[in-house]
């Protein structure tokens, strides 16, 4: 199983991800640092790209969102 670490910005553990056998995955932002709102810890196993639509960290003048397959309107 795979699962979000979690979104608390906290070393905490979070359900399922905590679990034994739980693939624990964390967020990145745009340069490869943790993201701001990532939960972190001994139960995180891997990171993704998670990007943060708050901070233009690579100053190309948008947000540092992650391109979704979502399309707008159709979550």
């Amino acid at each position: 199983m795979i699962a979000a670490a979690g979104n608390t910005g906290h070393d905490s553990f979070v359900s399922p991800a905590g679990f034994a056998n739980v693939l624990s995955v964390a967020a990145t932002d745009r340069l490869g640092a943790p993201a701001r709102y990532s939960s972190f810890g001994s139960t995180v196993d891997i990171a993704a790209p998670g990007g943060d639509t708050h901070q233009d960290r690579d100053a190309d003048g948008r947000p540092d969102g992650v391109l979704s397959t979502r399309l707008p309107g159709r979550e």
